[in-house]
């Protein structure tokens, strides 16, 4: 009985002892679970807050660049003289090619720009967006109106006057272009991003799979006035803030949101105040596990010591996972930041733009210059009286001077230019290496011989046929200067590449192009000629043609044994009507 007593005496310390161990298990990973749900929570909210100073900054950036982009088409000398005939003769063509043709409407971000008189639109720039408009009260600091267009989608809409009172203008921006700009998640996304005007009259709000444009008092109305509620008071402290809330959807459903405020009191953009919200579930999936471990743990610690240390093994696991959360927070608010330095290149590509329309203007302003230089100069050759030689002389050198400027000057402003979808037709190649071959045969030097094989069986493609003479010109010759000393043979071919685009090849026998100049061959202002006689704009035009189709240019030279330009085009295919383009695996 003895033994037995003090076997049974050790039985109940060790159970004892194991009650203590599972007890004192049980509150470390309490506390412990208790960390990590303050430090999960303390994260996401870091992370939401900064998404939402991102997104802000996003926000500012594109208002801003619209109103520089609307400054440039304001002070712009050809939209004030068509403006100014729109009003005196009511000439509307001019006024509206200027809105229409513009870098505001050359983004996707602007669907059309409106004219108004009044309270009534009187032109669009562009013909699917005619009808009745409705424009609401100003949304905030930068004349920023919601407007109903005709196609009964909402459009937040930027005003702005040219010379003239009587006319206004109203710049379109489509609402789910914005949101895709301001942020990098698909609309469908599991965050929720809603933008409330300063007012907190309006919202912006990604719905499922699209973006759309409320009133409050409709969006409360649908159920959610809790939510409506709790930005308003947040934006009255005018500080950000991140909350858990639970509210009722519209369609009668509780829901719980992990929801972030940025009002518009400290936002840059001073138009919106920036709500996100994302799933309570999606926030709280990492603190589940810890818990499900925990009644796995404590399960486990009852059956004795020897199982105890499985439960502080599962517990370090459950931090390890912690811990990854963490890190995949971290890498998300990296992208949000390497979307912000995209945002600030994609501003200095669109300001290179803005130096390219400039660069037209001022070409423009050249020419108009250099006219009277020219006129005056002949002119004065016409009255100078007979053997004054010496300043005769001078003048005729002051109108080449003048003549060779003006060259330079066009084909700077040629470089600027864009095809328009109108100015493309469809061209047979084959015809028209023909027809340029035909018109050059003139200048093709005694001793070069011209060689042809064209085999695109029929295939055409869409361009601007004058810039594509162009293009076969310049590189032609280029050729016969090439060859022009001790002759060849100048070989134009036509095919249907593996990649089903036309391709059409130039080459010539003659000096070939140095190692080290080949990479700077495109490039404008560059040319191995003799002062005089070339001004370096011809290939880098070229290059800018075949670039705005799509296509491609290649060049392949061997100095002393000639040089070949490959210039390939899309097919256009005059089934679907449009240009057909599909890769070979081989060419990829």
């Amino acid at each position: 009985m003895k033994h037995g007593g003090v076997d049974r005496k050790k039985y109940f310390k060790v159970i004892l002892l194991g009650i203590l161990f599972v007890i004192a298990g049980a509150l470390f990973t309490i506390n412990s679970n208790r960390q990590s749900h303050r430090l999960v929570f303390s994260q996401q909210k870091e992370n939401l807050l900064e998404l939402a100073k991102s997104t802000d900054k996003n926000l500012e950036n594109i208002i801003s660049r619209i109103q520089n982009q609307i400054y440039y088409i304001t002070t712009d000398v050809d939209f004030k003289k068509a403006e100014q005939e729109y009003i005196n003769e009511g000439l509307a063509y001019n006024l509206w090619n200027t809105l229409r043709y513009n870098s505001l409407c050359d983004t996707d971000l602007i669907a059309s720009i409106v004219v108004t008189v009044g309270d009534k639109a009187v032109m669009v720039s562009k013909e699917s967006y005619r009808g009745e408009y409705t424009f609401y009260d100003s949304l905030g600091n930068y004349r920023l109106r919601l407007c109903k267009a005709p196609d009964e989608k909402y459009y937040m809409a930027f005003a702005f006057k040219g010379g003239y009172d009587q006319i206004r203008y109203y710049a379109l921006m489509d609402l789910e272009e914005l949101y895709m700009q301001i942020t990098d998640e698909e609309l469908g996304d599991i965050n929720k991003i809603i933008l409330y005007n300063d007012k907190l009259s309006f919202i912006i709000t990604n719905s499922g799979n699209r973006v759309r444009a409320s009133r409050i008092i409709d969006y409360l109305y649908e159920g959610n006035e809790s939510l409506g509620n709790y930005i308003k008071s947040k934006c009255e402290k005018k500080e950000p803030s991140a909350d858990v809330l639970e509210f009722v959807s519209g369609l009668g459903v509780k829901e719980k949101k992990y929801v972030a405020v940025y009002p518009v009191a400290v936002s840059e953009n001073k138009l919106f105040t920036l709500a996100i919200l994302t799933d309570y579930a999606r926030v709280i999936s990492p603190i589940k596990g810890i818990n499900y471990s925990l009644i796995i743990s404590i399960l486990i610690f009852t059956v004795g010591i020897a199982l105890l240390l499985f439960g502080f093994s599962q517990m370090k696991e459950d931090h390890e996972q912690a811990d990854k959360t963490l890190v995949e927070l971290q890498e998300k608010n990296k992208a949000m930041k390497a979307l912000l330095r995209q945002t600030r290149e994609l501003e200095h590509v669109q300001r290179l733009e803005l130096l390219g329309t400039m660069t037209s203007g001022i070409s423009h302003e050249f020419n108009n210059l250099l006219t009277p230089i020219m006129g005056y100069s002949i002119m004065s050759l016409e009255m100078l009286p007979e053997g004054n030689d010496e300043l005769s002389e001078n003048i005729i050198e002051i109108y080449n001077a003048s003549k060779k400027a003006k060259d330079i000057v066009k084909r700077i402003s040629e470089l600027s230019k864009k095809n328009s979808l109108d100015s493309l037709t469809i061209i047979d190649i084959d015809t028209l290496c023909s027809k340029v071959l035909l018109m050059l045969n003139p200048a093709k030097p005694e001793n070069v011989e011209i060689k042809t094989n064209y085999a695109t069986y029929g295939y055409k493609t869409k361009a601007n046929e004058t810039q594509m003479t162009q293009v076969l010109m310049n590189v032609i010759i280029n050729g016969f200067h090439a060859m022009s000393e001790k002759g060849g043979t100048l070989t134009v071919s036509t095919s249907i590449s593996v990649n089903s685009m036309i391709s059409i090849s130039i080459k010539d026998t003659g000096t070939g192009i140095p190692s080290d100049v080949i990479s700077h061959i495109f490039d404008p202002f560059f040319t191995t000629k003799e002062a005089g006689k070339g001004t370096g704009l011809g290939l880098a035009i070229v290059k800018n043609i075949i670039d705005e189709l799509n296509g491609k240019i290649e060049i392949h030279s061997q100095e002393g044994k000639g040089t070949e330009f490959i210039v390939k085009l899309r097919i256009y295919d005059e089934r679907l009507d449009e240009e057909k383009i599909e890769p070979s695996e081989k060419d990829q």
